[in-house]
């Protein structure tokens, strides 16, 4: 399946830099189909054996490409998909459903019928939808039908330095639009049957049993998300400790937790013995285990892609067949890539598949390397070597999206990953007893401390000094990294003699593209004016010094504030207040395009400046005009209507504008 599984991906890469697909790609792929059916017929020399392999290579990459390209997002090819601005009556598919504490329910949903007069029009465009609550309407579950009146509106949100990027992670899912829909605005309308709906009632029965389990409410959340891969109920700070000390990943219900379930069963029916009837029903009984706990957790990609795995070991054993693990994991992401192929972009996808590959691969040569004396350390040693095997193959990509790294993931990873075993197998059992009296106390008693315990590690380890240092990587770096990684390990496990001069050779690269990077970060100079929040809050960046104009010191400000100069790799932070006043007063030191509208009226504008206009400060629409700005910034304390009335106004008098409520952050760099 590896040699199948390759050129598929190459395809499927080489689909994502886009470009049409059209008739010649088709009678193309046609040809060469026939090349290989009729390769398959024919007998070949031995020094002719490559033909039939690479027809078939280049048959899956341009299936690769062709099927990539074919299931990719098509909105922007709808003229009805791209009517922004205007309420629209849509009939949507839920295909994954959350609900907030507040009651808002957030949903990726296909977009099946837009309604155009007495017409309804087929899209397929797929949307980010955030409803309101309405006491009228049921609970919402993925496969729901719902008619939605919204106005929807494109991702093009520019993202605060170092903030989520909600527009590359929407697009990795082929979502390139979002609409707010409010209450009364969205009716349901049927329900198309998910091969999840058979557990829709027992997760939701499971949520009541663990309300009504006893539990405190933060260990109620920390349980929800082990056990049924929910993470709403989780605080910020919370999730934040588990990033930090290298841990997130038991919060996402995957191979762990899929492991541990296939463990459980394989140990409770292991006694039966290996005759191939009986081999037949366990091994039913396993795969019946293992999906119904994907149906459990809402069948998320992470949880399926192990249990797809999983599957191929158990059928491989109830066929008495030797299952070779490379070929069930390239098997696995073989199928789930034909399903959809935009999980290739998804950061889970990578995650999960890049872990499972450092096991495979340096799990058995790590293990050799000690031989512990006891069971109590071969435990230990165990956790250590499977923590250290899936690190060095996602090292490279979580320091290129995160910019940091967990020092402490070892030994946090010995402790918590423990402490999850204990908690999925307690709740469990405590799901089971919880009514019986005293027994259901004792058991929810014991939870709470395992859960306590699980969360006060957590923030142990993120709080230790260097937990979280930074460390930046840019695509070409990762790259090398990942190469220098197996250069190390063909020298080590195979005996590579080109080896030692190979990583010689990758360590100089790496350090020159470091100097590179280090002499660029200390030449920048930046103006950002922060998307989002109350008011109007910038900062200057000069080398690696962050200089923040703001009045605003909360956990989001810190937060923010931290992300950016983790992202851009800059040393020292400053706070100044006052950046934003009622007379809309803004000065900035040296000499920025940028500045207030005082300062525009008391020494007027030079060209090429951007204008910022905040408060509820008065606006002459002709004296921008004659004035002649390069573009004017919209503070985020500009009241609604006022916004709306000078963005409409600025479009029709030509004059560029940037809306840091609606559009996010505003980035100049010189």
């Amino acid at each position: 399946m590896l040699r199948l599984l390759l050129p598929f991906l190459v395809g499927l890469l080489i689909a994502r830099s886009g470009g049409p697909i059209g008739p010649p790609w088709l009678l193309a792929l046609a040809v060469l189909l026939f090349l290989v059916l009729w390769s398959f017929g024919r007998k070949y020399r031995f020094e002719q054996r490559a033909i039939r392999g690479a027809l078939g290579a280049s048959f899956l990459v341009l299936f690769g490409v062709l099927w990539g390209g074919l299931r990719a997002d098509t909105a922007s090819d709808d003229p009805a998909a791209g009517a922004t601005g205007s309420m629209q009556d849509m009939l949507v598919r839920m295909d994954q459903v959350q609900r907030s504490r507040s009651g808002h329910w957030r949903a990726d949903a296909e977009v099946l019928a837009h309604r155009d007069g007495n017409a309804a029009l087929a899209t397929g465009e797929h949307l980010r939808l955030t409803l309101a609550p309405d006491s009228s309407q049921a609970w919402l579950r993925p496969g729901d039908l719902v008619w939605i009146r919204c106005r929807p509106e494109p991702m093009d949100r520019v993202p605060d330095p170092g903030g989520f990027d909600l527009r590359s992670w929407a697009a990795s899912r082929g979502i390139h639009r979002e609409a707010f829909v409010g209450s009364g605005r969205w009716v349901p309308a049927g329900h198309q049957r998910q091969w999840m709906d058979v557990f829709a009632e027992a997760r939701e029965q499971v949520t009541r049993w663990l309300e009504e389990s006893g539990l405190p409410d933060a260990e109620q959340d920390i349980a929800r998300a082990l056990l049924l891969g929910d993470r709403s109920g989780l605080e910020q700070q919370q999730r934040d400790a588990f990033a930090r000390s290298g841990t997130m990943h038991v919060l996402a219900v995957s191979g762990l937790h899929v492991g541990l379930v296939f463990a459980v069963f394989a140990a409770l029916l292991g006694w039966w013995g290996k005759r191939r009837g009986y081999m037949v029903l366990r091994g039913t009984i396993i795969l019946a285990a293992l999906w119904g706990y994907a149906g459990l957790t809402g069948g998320a990609p992470s949880v399926v892609r192990a249990a797809t795995m999983f599957t191929l070991f158990t059928v491989a054993g109830m066929v008495r067949r030797q299952s070779d693990s490379m070929n069930s994991l390239a098997s696995a992401a073989f199928v789930l890539l034909v399903l959809d192929p935009r999980m290739l972009g998804q950061l889970s996808f990578q995650f999960s598949f890049l872990a499972v590959l450092g096991i495979l691969l340096f799990h058995d040569p790590l293990r050799r390397l000690w031989v512990p004396p006891n069971r109590v350390l071969g435990y230990l040693w165990s956790l250590l070597v499977v923590s250290v095997a899936a690190q060095l193959m996602t090292t490279p990509l979580a320091l290129l999206t995160f910019k940091a790294f967990p020092m402490w993931f070892l030994p946090a990873n010995l402790v918590v990953v423990s402490l999850v075993t204990v908690a999925v197998y307690g709740g469990g059992v405590l799901l089971l007893v919880y009514k019986v009296p005293l027994l259901g106390k004792i058991m929810a008693f014991l939870m709470t401390w395992v859960l306590k315990a699980l969360a006060g590690s957590t923030r142990f380890f993120a709080e230790l000094p260097g937990a979280y240092p930074d460390l930046r990587l840019d695509w070409f770096q990762a790259v090398l990294l990942y190469g220098l990684i197996a250069v190390v390990a063909a020298r080590l496990a195979w005996r590579w003699r080109p080896g030692w001069p190979v990583t010689v050779v990758i360590l100089l690269v790496l350090c020159m593209t470091w100097i590179r990077t280090a002499r660029a970060v200390n030449d920048r100079e930046a103006f950002v004016a922060y998307g989002g929040g109350t008011g109007l809050e910038v900062a200057l960046v000069h080398g690696r010094d962050l200089v923040v104009f703001s009045d605003r010191n909360d956990d989001f400000a810190q937060r923010r504030t931290e992300a950016h100069r983790r992202a851009w790799g800059l040393r020292s932070v400053r706070q100044v207040p006052a950046v934003e006043r009622g007379d809309g007063s803004l000065a900035l030191p040296g000499d920025w395009p940028i500045q207030g509208l005082d300062q525009m009226r008391s020494a007027g504008l030079a060209g090429q400046r951007w204008l910022v206009l905040s408060g509820t400060q008065q606006v002459d629409l002709d004296e921008l005009v004659e004035r002649g700005p390069a573009g004017v910034l919209l503070s985020p304390s500009m009241p609604g209507g006022k916004r709306s009335y000078l963005r409409r106004a600025l479009a029709e008098r030509s004059i560029p504008f940037h809306d840091l409520r609606e559009q996010g952050a505003y980035i100049l760099q010189r």
